[in-house]
């Protein structure tokens, strides 16, 4: 029985750690779109990474949605 709670134990740790990481995560790429978005022209290499940067800033929300939905992270 102390396998299995050991186990879930971890499991929670990993998930609150990869959380806080996404987390942490998102506040930096929020952070260099607004720097993005301060600019009054974007190369077509800086529109590429803004639309990427966006991308990759959801995805990592709507990881972060779901683990606090799910395991009350």
């Amino acid at each position: 029985m102390q396998a299995i709670t050991g186990s879930t134990d971890t499991s929670i740790t990993q998930l609150r750690d990869e959380a806080h990481r996404l987390r942490a995560e998102h506040s930096e790429l929020k952070q260099r779109l607004g720097d993005l978005n301060g600019r009054v022209y974007l190369s077509p290499a800086e529109e590429l990474e803004k639309k990427n940067l966006q991308k990759m800033k959801l995805a990592k929300k709507d990881r972060i949605a779901f683990l606090e939905s799910n395991y009350g992270l």
